[in-house]
């Protein structure tokens, strides 16, 4: 009776709240000093960057007793354009678009989910110090399907339904080094996505959805490490290791109902609570006026596994 209950719509949630992650680890490449140290070889001391980056990740997430496991595929690009001023500060916005292919262990459902993004970012140097945030709007068409096995019933049901996650986060950091060293930060992020209602389509066992909500908080406690190595073109290698903890909502859920019957609520896999965070990557000081970023996150722990690239291309006028 599993392949009754609509759990993909559930997850879908899941997923989103999840795939939120990628849009801050954008905000906070422009941040690093990798960067800013490209950007300041200028003569000028200051100047507008716009970039472009394109993104790759897949992650997992266990299943408990009830739900089933979810895999998610991510792929997209962004474009950005912000500005450094001579005091050290940034401010920029971005906009993009993403594609996530999502789909439920012992078929309980798949799905298509694009989103496109817009949002905007800054930072404030203090000395040494740094304070960080960002905001962004996603929206998202999610196009389900999931087979519906029961005695001689046999349905393919499919959906369309729209979603909207909406993200702040807010980060104070500290850098200890200039050619290299480190930089302990602490990052606050809270997170709420919307599921749209919906009904679904195909068969007798067709589930109609009311709107849901998702609303969780993430802490990130961290270390970044950064060398310039000597030569030309300039190179400066990254890393960075923390520990994320989610709270709030952590189970995603969602309210749904057969025709003309009362309405129940069905969990997905839950989002997981303490997880170990990693980064890794290099940065060229192309020419003058141009920078080319390799990077690479991940995030494991408690259930959760993912694994994500990113390339990212910047001139400076």
């Amino acid at each position: 009776y599993d392949s009754l209950s609509g759990e993909l719509h559930a997850s879908a949630l899941g997923a989103l709240a999840e795939d939120s992650q990628l849009l801050r680890d954008a905000a906070m490449a422009r941040f690093r000093d990798e960067d800013r140290a490209a950007a300041t070889t200028l003569a000028r001391g200051e100047g507008v960057t716009a970039w472009v980056s394109g993104y790759g990740n897949k992650g997992g997430t266990d299943g408990d007793s009830g739900t089933a496991h979810r895999d998610r595929d991510t792929h997209g690009a962004l474009l950005g354009v912000d500005r450094l001023f001579a005091d050290g500060g940034r401010a920029g916005m971005l906009v993009g678009y993403g594609r996530t292919n999502l789909a439920l262990a012992e078929q309980r459902g798949r799905a298509d989910i694009d989103s496109v993004h817009a949002g905007v970012f800054g930072e404030r140097r203090l000395g040494a110090g740094a304070l960080r945030g960002g905001a962004f709007y996603s929206h998202q068409r999610i196009d389900g399907r999931r087979r519906a096995v029961v005695g001689a019933m046999d349905e393919t049901l499919t959906s369309d339904r729209k979603a909207d996650t909406w993200q702040a986060f807010i980060e104070g950091a500290r850098r200890f080094g200039v050619e290299r060293g480190v930089e302990p930060f602490a990052r606050l992020a809270q997170v709420r996505v919307t599921l749209g209602d919906g009904d679904e389509r195909g068969g007798d066992a067709a589930l109609q959805g009311d709107r849901d909500s998702l609303d969780t908080t993430f802490t990130t406690l961290g270390t970044r490490a950064f060398v310039t190595l000597p030569g030309n073109p300039a190179t400066r290698l990254y890393s960075s290791l923390g520990w994320r903890h989610a709270f709030g909502d952590t189970t995603p859920e969602t309210s749904l109902r057969f025709a003309g019957g009362d309405a129940f609520t069905v969990e997905g896999a839950p989002l997981a609570e303490d997880t170990l965070v990693m980064e890794a990557g290099l940065t060229w000081l192309l020419a003058p006026r141009a920078t080319l970023n390799l990077g690479y996150q991940g995030e494991t722990g408690d259930g959760r596994a993912d694994h994500g690239g990113q390339i990212r291309f910047g001139w400076t006028f």
